[in-house]
């Protein structure tokens, strides 16, 4: 059973996002209570409302000011409050960090990982570890785009996400974990601007998933 909180995630961060570019603060702060409560990495969208919020301070009212401090908060809060309960039902409050190590190994620098990546993709765990490495590659391309095209406030949210997910030994989930950076698709959208791109993007798409589902129930792909 593959019981991911990815679904739940996605819909809070984008409301995240969506709320800050829009003036509902008030919405953006309970999506980033949900975000947080149901993915550590939720916290990193403090990050991205922080941006949003810098950028409309001066011109604010005292209300929306204290929305904004509270939306920035309520990210941090809800992963705070749901490690409380992780450490009164299993005596371990930061397990979920810790935890990790048993499947992803230590933290790493992400260019290294990068760089032994290549190594796996042309030996035998080709089809392993070594299979993430285009996946990796793309991501970081995708991410300098979102830089380049969008809001500062999506660019180093998805930033944010990308360097936690490559700073680890075992790339296993990379996919998944890149997809709570839901710029990226974006990115994706707006390369789509002719009728082949989209066309492209929608073969990949569907070819991708089809595969790595097949390779996920074979239990080769980790996902």
């Amino acid at each position: 059973m593959w019981g991911y909180s990815e679904s739940l995630f996605l819909v809070a961060a984008i409301g995240v996002l969506w709320g800050v570019r829009t003036g509902r603060w008030g919405m953006a702060a309970l999506a980033g209570l949900v975000a947080g409560a149901t993915r550590p990495l939720g916290m990193l969208l403090a990050v991205a409302v922080a941006v949003e919020l810098v950028r409309v301070w001066n011109t604010s009212s005292g209300r929306t000011r204290s929305l904004g401090v509270v939306a920035l908060a309520a990210p941090v809060v809800g992963t705070g409050a749901w490690l409380a309960w992780v450490g009164w039902r299993f005596g371990d409050a930061l397990y979920p960090f810790t935890g990790q190590g048993d499947f992803r190994g230590e933290a790493v620098n992400p260019l290294v990982r990068l760089w032994q990546g290549l190594g796996e993709a042309l030996g035998p765990e080709m089809f392993g570890d070594g299979l993430h490495l285009p996946f990796a590659v793309v991501f970081v391309v995708l991410t300098v785009v979102v830089l380049r095209t969008w809001p500062v406030s999506y660019g180093l949210f998805a930033a944010a996400v990308m360097l936690t997910a490559l700073a680890a030994e075992n790339l296993n989930s990379l996919e998944r974990y890149a997809l709570n950076a839901f710029p990226l698709v974006l990115a994706v959208a707006g390369l789509c601007t002719v009728r082949w791109r989209s066309m492209t993007a929608a073969t990949v798409g569907v070819a991708g998933i089809v595969s790595l589902s097949a390779l996920a129930w074979m239990g080769i792909y980790v996902p």
